[in-house]
């Protein structure tokens, strides 16, 4: 996750998602409740290890940076040669979980280089912490169906 200026609130939006108190994270994290509470309101740096123990505790799902990178993400996308960024899968549902992915699909803006779309997913996974799928329109078939029936735009 590179939004650095969002972990802050990356790690306290895990917490109340699992019905956490600061003092529960802290305690399952291995550190304080001062220093959750000085991390979530930006007023402390985090290092990666324990942001990566918060969020482990928090049992952080996709749709929570989804969510909050989401403008960041569309504009990723544009650089990428893709508009219309719509998710799918598990976290439609509601039923993403801390080992989930993150399902996207896209329509490719005119002329865009295949290899730079695709090239998406990966920038995406970093910011996001999440491995990315990335499904373009004008796929066919049953599968491509259901999809757009079910794609919710981002």
């Amino acid at each position: 996750m590179t939004e650095d200026r969002g972990l802050g609130e990356l790690i306290r939006r895990a917490r109340i998602d699992v019905g956490l108190s600061q003092y529960e994270l802290a305690d399952r994290a291995g550190t304080s409740q001062s220093a959750v509470s000085a991390i979530e309101s930006g007023a402390r740096p985090v290092s990666d290890a324990l942001a990566r123990r918060l969020l482990a505790a928090a049992q952080l799902r996709p749709s929570i940076p989804v969510e909050l990178y989401a403008e960041t993400l569309r504009a990723l996308a544009a650089d990428h040669g893709l508009t219309n960024l719509r998710v799918f899968g598990s976290m439609v549902r509601g039923l993403d979980r801390a080992d989930s992915d993150v399902d996207i699909v896209a329509t490719p803006a005119p002329g865009a280089d295949p290899l730079r779309m695709y090239a998406f997913s990966s920038h995406a996974a970093d910011l996001l912490g999440f491995p990315v799928d990335l499904v373009l329109d004008g796929s066919r078939g049953e599968a491509m169906d259901e999809i757009l029936a079910t794609a919710v735009p981002l």
